[in-house]
């Protein structure tokens, strides 16, 4: 697809990253008063509002248009892996470590899902050198950042146990990437292809996704026997806007600018990088918002992890 104007597709990436970035430092500071799954939830609804919205204006419907069953499943699996439980890990691990960290180890995600489309059934072929270096680069970033030393034992501590939930969040995240790609291929190959089951593009699964983690989170708030804990912490004074205009701008803005990055781009893996640069963000944004102080370390395990995202993408 032709880009609007040149650099159109590089310009959305670079915004879908720093989209996220400013949400997540909304995020880390309700992130104080409001309990993981909360957010998650107030996050996810928000979201699964806008598509219905969008969709009510484009098809007169509040819902996708209709796709192939298999491909629905596959999608509705990746929301709850993805959205559900990756999210909530996401959210607890940036409530313990901060948000840069958080997002350094989601990198981890990366070189994941490269390792994983070795296996069946995706078999896509061995990694190239540039891949296998970027991979290395990315767990070596992450490596720098995990042995930090903190003189405060009891702050190490919860440091530790916030990068311990960002690395399970990140497996939760290539798990719902990985599911979702199954679900694309499904639609595609379905009797009839796009014509037969609508298009399927990012936003269609986006909603699924979204609406699928937000049950998933209504029922992980009784299991969990948290359902009035999580209202009450939604309801305080000012919680909803905030996490709403942060959902708005990194859910819902942040897929469409990612997805058009992606298809609009020259190359690939420049849109790839671009959309990766959110812990590069949110160095300054998080020295001059939240007043976190980031030295050397932090500087060279995210450029790090970013230029090993860069190796992968290059050698995509």
């Amino acid at each position: 697809m032709l880009a609007p104007f040149p650099y159109a597709g590089e310009l959305c990436a670079l915004l879908s990253s720093l989209f996220w970035a400013t949400s997540f430092l909304v995020f880390a500071r309700l992130g104080k008063s409001v309990p993981a799954g909360a957010l998650n939830l107030g996050k996810n609804t928000t979201a699964t509002v806008c598509f219905g919205l969008l969709f009510l204006v484009l098809y007169g419907r509040p819902w996708p248009p209709a796709m192939d069953g298999t491909a629905l499943a596959l999608f509705a699996a990746s929301g709850f892996v993805g959205l559900t439980l990756c999210d909530t890990l996401l959210f607890a691990s940036m409530i313990r470590a901060g948000p840069q960290r958080t997002t350094l180890m989601m990198t981890v995600a990366v070189p994941l899902t490269q390792l994983a489309v070795l296996l069946p059934p995706w078999e896509e072929g061995a990694p190239g050198a540039l891949q296998v270096l970027g991979m290395l680069c990315c767990l070596g970033g992450v490596a720098v950042a995990v042995l930090e030393h903190h003189p405060d034992p009891v702050a190490k501590q919860q440091l530790r146990r916030g990068m311990a939930l960002g690395l399970l969040a990140a497996l939760g995240q290539t798990t719902g990437v990985l599911l979702a790609r199954l679900g694309f291929y499904y639609a595609q190959c379905a009797p009839g292809g796009q014509e037969a089951n609508g298009l399927v593009d990012a936003g269609h699964a986006a909603a699924v996704r979204l609406f699928v983690g937000s049950l998933g989170l209504v029922l992980l708030a009784l299991v969990l026997r948290q359902g009035r804990a999580w209202t009450g912490a939604l309801r305080q004074p000012g919680v909803m806007p905030r996490l709403a205009g942060a959902a708005v701008v990194g859910t819902f803005l942040g897929i469409w600018m990612n997805q058009a990055g992606l298809t609009w781009a020259e190359h690939t893996g420049v849109a790839t990088t671009l959309n990766q640069l959110t812990p590069v963000w949110l160095i300054p944004l998080t020295t001059l918002v939240l007043g976190e102080r980031h030295g050397l370390r932090s500087w060279l395990s995210t450029l790090l992890a970013v230029a090993g995202v860069v190796l992968i993408g290059l050698g995509s």
